[in-house]
């Protein structure tokens, strides 16, 4: 009898190695590696679009945006993730980036990754010289403070 309530527990711990998705990867491989660029870009593009909607319902509102104002509840969106508003000459712009340096995924696997997710838009790219530059060829101006080198998507939200 003990035996086999072992063997049926052994079959239950078993169940989510034979059910896994098999595009998952083991933790450090290629495609696990690939899985997680991918699950930052969605969260990046989700967190525009929360912040989108959040200076639509505060216009007035400038400077960093925290998780928890635009999109709780904040574990959803990775660590790492920082939308902005502010403005850039005439325009006020909102961007949300993922802050490659200091966190471990590169800024141009996460550009590429949000164009191949957003379907190649002229306001994706790497920050450079107070602007993000798109492979596409658009150019969005950016708000102070927003670091060179990083991914991110940014908008003329007015």
């Amino acid at each position: 009898m003990f035996s086999i309530i072992l063997l049926i527990m052994a079959t239950i711990a078993c169940l989510p190695l034979v059910f896994a998705p098999a595009d998952v990867g083991a933790p450090g491989s290629t495609v696990r590696a690939v899985n997680d660029v991918r699950e930052l870009a969605v969260a990046i593009m989700v967190q525009q679009q929360a912040l989108q909607a959040y200076h639509t319902a505060n216009p007035a509102a400038t400077g960093n945006v925290t998780t928890a104002l635009v999109m709780p509840p904040p574990w959803l969106v990775p660590a790492g993730v920082v939308s902005v508003i502010g403005t850039s000459g005439t325009y006020v712009v909102g961007i949300t980036y993922y802050d490659s340096t200091r966190y471990r995924y590169r800024a141009p696997n996460i550009a590429q990754a949000l164009a191949e997710e957003q379907g190649y838009s002229g306001s994706i790219g790497i920050t450079a010289a107070g602007t993000i530059a798109s492979p596409q060829g658009g150019v969005v101006p950016l708000p102070a403070g927003v670091p060179a080198g990083v991914a991110g998507i940014a908008e003329v939200l007015d």
